[in-house]
């Protein structure tokens, strides 16, 4: 039986900061900065990284889906391997069926991860991404990410944690969990891949706990 166990904190300084910090980001800039014209800049930057990468996604979308279509519904397979970036996980599952509900939990990301959640967003899909606030929360904001990605729910929180889970409109769950952040990584990652729907409410309902606890770092964040 997997036990998801919510998170307890009991020091909050450090969440008050950041939330201080990210308000005033929000709030006003400095004259040389201003998110609108970093959103235009990033949305060129994704042009260009999905133009340089089309080879080497391809490539990854045809062994991700090879890996995919191993498993039975409930089962799972274990990976280890560098010939991937985590970023295609979500191209490749868009080809298994129509997405309508993906959770993304990642300590860093990158303009490669920023792409392919555009493309997910551009479908219709609900998505829900669960960010590190000591890491990742400032460059949202500050590179246009945010905006660009308005329909994404963001909820931050001190977290290390790495998966992507997806359900298809048909019902089926493909979940995927490893050491990979949403970003390049030319590194071994270990992977695990299950069509567990256990699995997925394991790790969704995680998030979900740390975006609606009153008491842990999403409070009234936004």
């Amino acid at each position: 039986m997997k036990i998801c166990k919510k998170i307890d904190m009991n020091n909050f300084d450090i969440i008050e900061k950041k939330k201080q910090e990210i308000n005033d980001l929000k709030k006003s800039f400095k004259p040389n900065y201003s998110v609108k014209d970093n959103q235009r800049k990033l949305e060129y930057k994704l042009v260009k990284k999905k133009a340089k990468t089309f080879r080497k996604v391809s490539n990854d979308i045809k062994t991700i889906t090879e890996w995919v279509n191993m498993i039975k519904t409930g089962e799972g397979i274990r990976i280890l391997s560098n010939k991937i970036d985590s970023p295609s996980l979500i191209n490749a599952t868009m080809l298994q069926g129509e997405i309508v509900e993906c959770y993304v939990s990642t300590w860093a990301i990158t303009n490669a991860g920023l792409l392919a959640l555009k493309e997910l967003q551009d479908t219709g899909a609900k998505i829900t991404v669960l960010l590190d606030i000591t890491h990742s929360y400032k460059w949202t904001f500050q590179s246009g990410a945010f905006k660009m990605l308005k329909n994404v729910n963001f909820v931050f929180t001190e977290n290390h944690s790495k998966f992507q889970c997806f359900k298809l409109k048909t019902g089926e769950c493909i979940n995927y969990i490893g050491s990979f952040n949403l970003s390049n990584n030319p590194r071994y990652e270990n992977l695990e891949i299950t069509k567990d729907v256990d699995d997925y409410y394991f790790f969704t309902n995680f998030v979900n706990d740390v975006r609606d606890d009153k008491n842990n770092t999403q409070k009234s964040l936004f």
